[in-house]
């Protein structure tokens, strides 16, 4: 799990920036992140795909960047609302999972002065129970944070980019 963590964070904002200097003026980013809006409205969030969503967007990106302009426009919108309904609950469900792991390690790493101050409750008189309890809200406070704020400069698809 460590590898698999530091992994990550050695590309945590490379595909971020990435998206921000390369792509998100792009016809197919925003659509991108107009479908995402539209079919998973809390998909920026550390319970949606938080710190996952820039790989996932560049992912989609990368699978359908040649279709944008060699289909019709409707075929074409078909195929990336469909490959983002049938790709998004498995990221989703992973992203959520690390989120509360990692959100677990962080309870278990607080010193005594920033869990008391967090929770109001000295860490040295926790059962087992009291920190998973600690986790758990900890989890529920922080799930509908959002990690990157995506921008796009339109909102929607500028159709004149694809063959009808």
């Amino acid at each position: 799990m460590y590898e698999e963590a530091q992994d990550f964070l050695d590309n945590f904002h490379h595909d971020y920036e990435n998206i921000l200097h390369n792509y998100i003026s792009t016809p197919l980013c925003q659509e991108i992140m107009h479908g995402l809006d539209w079919l998973f409205p809390k998909w920026k969030t550390n319970m949606g795909l938080g710190d996952n969503a820039p790989e996932f967007i560049l992912t989609i990106y990368y699978e359908l960047e040649h279709d944008i302009y060699s289909l019709p426009q409707r075929t074409f919108l078909d195929m990336l609302y469909a490959n983002l309904s049938a790709s998004y609950p498995e990221s989703q469900a992973y992203n959520s999972a690390q989120f509360k792991e990692l959100s677990e390690d962080k309870i278990y790493a607080m010193g005594e002065d920033e869990f008391y101050s967090y929770f109001k409750k000295d860490i040295s008189s926790c059962t087992h129970d009291d920190l998973e309890r600690a986790a758990q809200l900890y989890i529920e406070a922080r799930g509908d944070d959002v990690p990157f704020s995506f921008e796009p400069k339109r909102k929607f698809f500028n159709h004149s980019y694809i063959r009808d």
